[in-house]
């Protein structure tokens, strides 16, 4: 298999559309994940990622270091999502059940905790989605996606001193809002 530079110099040079093709397969789960996350919802997030791979070809000539192609396409993913939000003033409420992948097989659990993790999912749900779409994609990418701080900082062009203040600062949000929410049950639940 081909690098993104091979692939990228025939774009450039002989207007390959299988060139094109090529590097579309190799990103589009990654480039659509990041829509998706931020905006959870399957339509806006296909939208979006199809902007993102058009808004990318149209200004591959600008990209200078081939190498950093991938990086490059994330960060555009990440901004382009943040923008279809912001479009959209206000944030969906629905989360995908592969956020949640991490909780046990619900067939070993009791009924009440089962209930529990249910209850769980429902509160962070709500909880996030009253989050502006910024701090949502940020607790997203570092708790559900798995990312570091590093690996966000990278995405989204933010000094990873001012991703980890972000974090904590939402954290404090998130705490606030659980409390008001849930008063004496959030010891409970989490």
């Amino acid at each position: 298999m081909q690098d993104d530079k091979y692939y990228i110099r025939r774009i450039l040079k002989e207007g390959s559309e299988e060139a094109l093709y090529k590097l579309v397969k190799r990103y589009e789960k990654a480039v659509f994940n990041v829509c998706y996350r931020v905006l959870r919802q399957r339509e806006q997030a296909e939208e979006a990622a199809q902007d993102v791979f058009l808004k990318a070809f149209k200004q591959l000539n600008k990209l200078e270091d081939h190498r950093k192609f991938g990086g490059w396409l994330m960060r555009i993913a990440y901004r382009r999502a943040i923008d279809y939000a912001r479009l959209e003033k206000k944030m969906p409420v629905e989360l995908d059940d592969q956020g949640w992948q991490r909780i046990e097989d619900t067939l070993s659990k009791t009924p009440y905790q089962q209930l529990v993790d249910y209850d769980r999912k429902e509160v962070i749900e709500l909880v996030l989605a009253k989050l502006p779409p910024l701090e949502n994609g940020l607790m997203t990418l570092f708790y559900l996606q798995g990312m570091n701080v590093k690996e966000i900082a990278a995405l989204t062009e933010l000094s990873e001193s001012n991703v980890k203040v972000k974090l904590f600062r939402t954290r404090e949000v998130v705490k606030k809002l659980l409390k008001r929410q849930l008063g004496s049950e959030l010891n409970d639940l989490l």
